[in-house]
């Protein structure tokens, strides 16, 4: 901007100022979250509170359970897929580092499935917390959880 001399206009100090500080704000808060620890994918498990419990399953079986294409146990009680929200870091491990997919995938061939009539039983929830809750909640329910949210109730299933 020109001034009426035409020159550069000086600055104002308090913009100059507030802008220093946003500016300091945003990089503590950075480094904040940079220093906050993420779970990973070694974190991450398959939980259920179903009894008696199928602890070890077959990995293929384990990403039809995920994927909707089985839809009961063995003894024949249904799986309900407790769900968190497309951007938790368990609903990406789920499905990019366990089934291989985009979320946005999963979730299309869950809606075919249901579209089909293979529907399985899918309760979406809003975070991990949620997920332990309703997995606690729904008999012979499954979904992925950070092992450090497992509780007295659930386990961890392991695919062989």
């Amino acid at each position: 901007m020109l001034n009426r001399h035409n020159g550069p206009a000086p600055r104002d100090s308090r913009t100059h100022r507030r802008y220093s500080l946003s500016s300091a704000a945003l990089t503590l808060g950075f480094s904040l979250l940079a220093s906050l620890p993420l779970a990973s994918a070694a974190d991450m498990v398959i939980a259920t509170a179903k009894t008696p419990s199928p602890l070890a399953v077959s990995n293929n079986t384990l990403t039809e359970i995920l994927s909707g294409k089985i839809t009961s146990w063995p003894d024949g009680s249904p799986i309900t897929l407790v769900l968190p929200p497309t951007t938790s870091a368990e609903r990406t491990w789920l499905c990019e580092d366990h089934l291989g997919i985009p979320v946005s995938q999963h979730l299309n061939i869950l809606i075919g499935r249901v579209a089909r009539g293979g529907s399985p039983q899918l309760i979406q929830v809003k975070d991990s917390e949620a997920v332990r809750d309703q997995l606690l909640a729904t008999p012979g329910s499954v979904g992925p959880l950070a092992e450090t949210e497992l509780s007295p109730g659930l386990v961890a299933i392991q695919a062989k």
